[in-house]
């Protein structure tokens, strides 16, 4: 099975001009993974490697973590498409894709995986997984555990660095930890507005079309019980008039929740826009923290609005920033 994204990526390698000198940049997507492999043994492992590579997370629809397009490397685009940000050879060590990766390094125990840099390509990444000679396709379907959490773990790196770029705004931290009893810590590049005591954090920063991001955070006096879906989804919407930047109600036909542990309770699904003549939509993450030692119960709120944008990078972002999130005497500890 050939991933059906071979036009639009193989268009984007072929507007950049073929070069095997590994001086120069890399192009593609962060989000684009090139497989170099045999057909053969693509034909005997595509729904497995696609599976554990392209886990589908939800954010207003089911969306893949990476573009894969895996290609026979004596394709004549294979010059081309190597060149791309992250590509993945795969085969035995004396393959000439993988032989190129590994050079006098080749693995003793196989099979095995082998991470390196600007192999073809300035600020590319390149994972090989090397293959014995018997029963490569077994050998591959047994290391795709490991190489699923090693991609998805070096995209997660990626995600935060790109959100932490303008540095992290500790001052504005521990100015919330002294000032309101909580705190949370968000990129430089985001507002804060005090509306009545509800803290807004906004990033609006257009980035090749619109993108908004916003986190809310408020609280009510009282511990509560057992947080609730209902109590989320009521906090949400009565918070919703005044400090959401667009008129929002929950989509209720996909809405997921689940205890984060502790006293911490999570409600995850789409908004969608109130104005009938403006449709918009996006995914929102919600979160109730009981803080017993302040006698009072949080309501995080983080949603974003990112038309025609992949949305799992900047679901990490926001994820990461609620986990960031400290109350009562934890408030001032470092995240």
């Amino acid at each position: 099975m050939r991933s059906t994204r071979l036009g639009a990526i193989a268009a984007a390698a072929l507007a950049v001009a073929s070069c095997s000198d590994s001086g120069r940049p890399a192009h593609g997507t962060a989000t684009s993974l090139i497989i170099g492999v045999a057909d053969t043994l693509w034909d005997a492992v595509a729904t497995q490697v696609e599976v554990a590579l392209q886990p589908r997370i939800f954010t207003v629809r089911d969306e893949t973590t990476f573009d894969v397009l895996n290609i026979q490397p004596d394709h004549p685009r294979w010059p081309d498409l190597r060149r791309f940000r992250q590509v993945l050879p795969i085969g035995k060590a004396t393959d000439f894709w993988v032989a190129a990766v590994l050079g006098e390094d080749v693995p003793q125990q196989l099979p095995a995986i082998v991470e390196t840099q600007d192999v073809w390509a300035r600020g590319q990444g390149v994972t090989a997984v090397v293959l014995p000679e018997e029963d490569p396709a077994g050998a591959l379907v047994a290391v795709l555990p490991e190489l699923g959490a090693l991609l998805d773990r070096r995209f997660r790196e990626y995600a935060l660095s790109r959100m932490f770029v303008s540095r992290a705004d500790t001052a504005l931290r521990d100015s919330l930890a002294r000032e309101a009893g909580f705190s949370i810590l968000v990129p430089n590049v985001y507002r804060r507005a005090d509306l009545n005591g509800t803290q807004v954090f906004r990033n609006h920063a257009e980035m090749g079309g619109v993108l908004m991001r916003t986190i809310t955070v408020t609280w009510r006096d009282g511990a509560a019980v057992e947080p609730t879906p209902a109590l989320a989804r009521a906090w949400r919407d009565s918070v919703a008039s005044y400090a959401f930047d667009l008129g929002q109600a929950i989509d209720t036909t996909h809405v997921e929740s689940r205890a984060l542990g502790g006293d911490t309770f999570e409600l995850q699904g789409v908004w969608t826009s109130t104005d009938p003549s403006w449709p918009a939509a996006g995914p929102f993450i919600d979160r109730v923290v009981v803080c017993p030692t302040q006698n009072r119960t949080y309501f995080l709120d983080a949603w974003l609005f990112a038309p025609g944008k992949k949305k799992y990078e900047y679901m990490i972002q926001l994820q990461t920033l609620l986990d960031s999130f400290r109350c009562g005497s934890a408030s001032t500890a470092a995240p």
